[in-house]
């Protein structure tokens, strides 16, 4: 089986948490898929999931309003759907507009 990479789009030192955030939803949706085909590559995908999840959440944030579901909101949904760790789904609920 073959691998590809995401490679970033932002100029390097560019710090993008909505970037890190699309890519953890990707890895966790990932991780779900392959769960049962290929549970090592699943772990790999959950652990990157993770990884960028916590980045992105530690990341700095403009202080603009969220009009809608943010990325960020969608990612600890699938990383709650992949994991059924209850911090995701608070950080789900927190993350949600108001």
């Amino acid at each position: 089986m073959g691998y590809w990479a995401i490679t970033t789009i932002s100029p390097p030192g560019a710090e993008q948490p909505s970037e890190n955030f699309q890519a953890a939803a990707a890895e966790a949706l990932g991780a779900r898929v392959l769960r049962q085909s290929d549970p090592d590559l699943a772990a790999y995908n959950l652990r990157l999931a993770r990884a960028d999840f916590r980045f992105a959440t530690q990341a700095p944030r403009s202080g603009a309003p969220r009009s809608n579901w943010h990325p960020s909101a969608f990612c600890a949904v699938d990383l709650y759907r992949a994991t059924g760790e209850q911090p995701y789904r608070d950080e789900a609920l927190r993350m949600r507009p108001r």
